[in-house]
């Protein structure tokens, strides 16, 4: 898929909205649901079984979710600060984190951060010039393939998400569980009953 494939599909399926996974649940209340990936909703596991039980979660999931062997988008990328500043002749580089090191990547439109409208839960303002450069990739989902990306995501060490076009789905593990944007209220609504032990007890669903 190409850069201007992906922006036409993002715009087709997720109309009004930039590639920033946390922003999305704002966007359709009605199709996120959030997973806790730990009993108690802890966040952080801190033994081998919280590991393997977080794994086993996060994989059980999303074999429910996609098709084995299907294709789906790997989408990630890096913030840049002030970025008016830097030096127009050198060209940005994605810095891949090891757990990716073995994929190409395809270059996507930049999201200039400070003509974001303003998020409640955000510290601070970004200025001019501030922005977030994403990638994207494809591959193909098996289980247990990706464990050493959902483990960096898990510790804090990458932020990244996937998309499954043939689901119209968008899956956002994250340090603490998985975020679901699915196709329409109905889908969330089959997961929600379905996994009803792995969600929050809190209202709003965190």
């Amino acid at each position: 898929m190409t850069a201007e494939q992906f922006d036409a599909f993002w715009q087709r399926t997720y109309p009004g909205t930039v590639p920033l996974s946390y922003r999305l649940r704002d966007a359709y209340p009605t199709r996120w649901l959030r997973i806790h990936s730990l009993p108690d909703s802890k966040r952080y596991p801190s033994r081998k079984d919280e590991w393997e039980t977080l794994l086993a979660r996060q994989n059980r999931v999303l074999a429910d979710v996609l098709e084995l062997e299907e294709r789906v988008m790997l989408v990630t990328g890096e913030y840049e600060f002030d970025s008016l500043h830097t030096t127009p002749s050198l060209e940005w580089q994605f810095s891949a984190d090891e757990c990716l090191a073995h994929l190409s990547f395809t270059l996507l439109t930049p999201i200039d951060l400070a003509k974001l409208p303003p998020d409640p839960r955000a510290v601070g303002e970004y200025k001019p010039g501030d922005v977030y450069r994403l990638v994207m990739t494809e591959v193909q989902w098996q289980p247990h393939a990706w464990d050493p990306i959902l483990k960096a995501i898990a510790e804090d060490e990458l932020r990244a998400f996937f998309v499954s076009i043939a689901h119209e789905c968008l899956i956002a593990p994250y340090d603490g569980g998985i975020d679901f944007i699915f196709k329409n209220q109905r889908t969330r609504d089959h997961y929600r009953m379905k996994y009803h032990a792995w969600l929050s007890t809190r209202e709003d669903g965190l």
